[in-house]
């Protein structure tokens, strides 16, 4: 009986420790995945749209203000209407964690004349690392369960 209670309690440590471990390593892929890649999701409203063509979003670098450039590769086409407008976002994966930018938004017209609309100014952050922390963690409690797993227990022998 005390064989097959420490049989299954050896397996039940196995396992947990496995989970830790499986666990630890897809936690580090997606935190270092979040640091090795930013990205800045810029978002806007409008409320009506009208001979509204669409969209053009500019980032400039603010190390080299005055050197904006367009980030989008097509113009944005516009999805509302004269009676209600729409939710847009674009994600732009060209950017440097630790970086300021400022972002200029622009309306294309039916005449392709460019309306400035807004701007804001984005500090890129560093992401993942609250991930890689949490696998490290869990990394160390799958070490200590294996180090407990390895010493001898003392107890009665029979």
């Amino acid at each position: 009986m005390i064989d097959h209670i420490t049989a299954t309690i050896n397996r039940h440590h196995q396992k947990a420790i496995l989970v830790f471990i499986t666990l630890s390593i897809l936690l580090l892929c997606y935190g270092m995945y979040q640091r090795l890649t930013p990205t800045v999701r810029i978002a806007w409203t409008t409320e009506s749209e009208v001979d509204t063509l669409g969209f053009n979003l500019l980032r400039e670098d603010l190390t080299d203000p005055g050197n904006g450039h367009q980030v989008n590769p097509h113009l944005i086409l516009a999805q509302g209407s004269p009676i209600s407008g729409i939710n847009y976002h674009f994600i732009d994966r060209k950017v440097q964690a630790g970086m300021s930018y400022i972002y200029h938004l622009q309306e294309i017209n039916n005449n392709h004349e460019v309306v400035e609309l807004e701007s804001i100014e984005i500090r890129v952050k560093q992401k993942g690392v609250i991930e890689i922390g949490i696998a490290l963690v869990l990394l160390c409690m799958a070490l200590f369960f294996y180090m407990r797993k390895q010493k001898p227990h003392s107890g009665i022998q029979s």
